[in-house]
């Protein structure tokens, strides 16, 4: 029998399915490369290499990072949701701002912004709509550009 996957990684599938079938204006896929965040891009050294073999990319990681408590006491987890985003490009900064023939993170924020705010995972999930809550650029260079869009849901497990 094969193990089961937690709430949170099945998210992360949820959203990569979302992403991995996301298009640009021109029904392109928006991303080369989307899965789970395993750590690909080297942050230390930019990802120089990482960000060729990726780019563009979007990664996902969900987890729990609160608790509040409901009325009866019972546990509302709260979810956030990590999209990291990122492109690369041989002229500076059409990485970010995009041109005639790429897009830059910035219309592929606005994409996934759309894609995920009010978004569901699906049924079997006992979660919100996440939310958009924030983002922050995490790499800023001349040839390569990536931020980090961050979503938020409440979670209250059922209990038997």
């Amino acid at each position: 029998m094969a193990k089961q996957k937690g709430m949170t990684s099945r998210i992360e599938d949820a959203a990569i399915t979302k992403l991995t079938a996301m298009k640009d204006n021109e029904s392109v896929a928006l991303f080369k490369t989307t899965d789970h965040w395993k750590h690909q891009i080297n942050v230390g050294d930019a990802g120089v290499e990482d960000f060729a073999r990726y780019a563009p990319f979007a990664f996902v990681k969900c987890m729990v990072i609160d608790v509040r408590r409901e009325g009866d006491y019972d546990a509302d987890y709260i979810l956030r949701l990590h999209i990291p985003i990122g492109q690369d490009s041989k002229s500076p900064g059409i990485c970010r701002t995009g041109d005639d023939t790429h897009v830059g993170t910035s219309q592929m924020a606005d994409l996934v912004r759309e894609a995920f705010d009010f978004w569901h995972p699906g049924s079997g999930f006992d979660c919100d709509d996440f939310h958009y809550a924030t983002q922050e650029e995490r790499i800023d260079r001349p040839n390569r550009h990536a931020i980090e869009l961050v979503f938020e849901a409440n979670w209250i497990p059922l209990t038997s």
